[in-house]
């Protein structure tokens, strides 16, 4: 009996992950698998731009500091 009550509760309480996004109308979002490590990555400091290359293509964005 104990090996069952053991079975029942371990498979109840398996861990679950969840995402929220949140986008506005007309507006692509990717999700990205974080297990792929960048090949290189950038940064233009008088810019405030940075990129991250990886083998599917290159990620970029603008930093601001506020």
């Amino acid at each position: 009996m104990k090996k069952i009550a053991l079975v029942i509760l371990t498979t109840i309480t398996l861990p679950t992950y969840a995402t929220t996004m949140c986008a506005a109308n007309d507006t692509v979002a990717v999700v990205l698998d974080p297990t792929i490590s960048p090949v290189s990555v950038g940064s233009n400091t008088s810019q405030g731009t940075w990129w991250f290359q990886f083998p599917y293509g290159r990620v970029s964005g603008i930093s601001a500091c506020i």
